[in-house]
């Protein structure tokens, strides 16, 4: 009986010692951003080409990562207790943002409507420490630029006068 307890309890210890030595090189994502999106791990130095359903849409790498507008997507990084976030926004829909920070990466996709905001993404979570890594590079993909609503009433107004003059054309006929 001593030798099955002795064996159930290396087999526990040896679980336990394989599940954490897993979970180190995995790593974790970390917590959802401010909209709800839990980002993906990636390992390794991954691309935002793969991730983006459309080839004819548009891709950009930001490095160093620094606050600013880089086409239509604008970032606003702040340093925090558990380490680096960052907000943005944008005048076109993204359909997921890439965010590398140590070893690995996180993804956050936003498909299949896009998004033109989300707040408090950052890098995977350092199990060292518990924090997220430092920013390295931001990657995202964008798509069709959001209308105006200025926009949106032009097109409106033309669409109601085109429907018009035909119902006129009707009319007199």
């Amino acid at each position: 009986m001593r030798k099955v307890i002795l064996a159930m309890i290396t087999l526990v210890a040896i679980f336990c010692v394989t599940s954490t030595a897993q979970a180190t090189l995995m790593g974790s994502p970390g917590a959802p951003s401010a909209n709800g999106v839990q980002p993906i791990w990636l390992g390794g130095n991954p691309r935002i080409d793969a991730y983006c359903p459309s080839c004819d849409w548009y891709t950009q790498k930001i490095d160093p990562v620094v606050d600013g507008t880089y086409g239509p997507f604008t970032i606003d990084w702040h340093d925090t207790d558990n380490g680096p976030l960052f907000d943005w926004t944008s005048t076109s829909f993204i359909y997921a943002v890439l965010v590398k920070g140590g070893p690995n990466a996180n993804l956050y996709e936003y498909s299949p409507g896009g998004e033109t905001n989300d707040n408090g993404l950052h890098a995977p979570v350092n199990l060292k420490n518990g924090k997220y890594f430092g920013l390295s590079h931001i990657s995202y993909c964008a798509g069709s630029p959001v209308p105006e609503p200025g926009t949106m009433l032009l097109l409106g107004t033309g669409l109601v006068g085109l429907a018009g003059q035909r119902i006129r054309k009707k009319i007199k006929k």
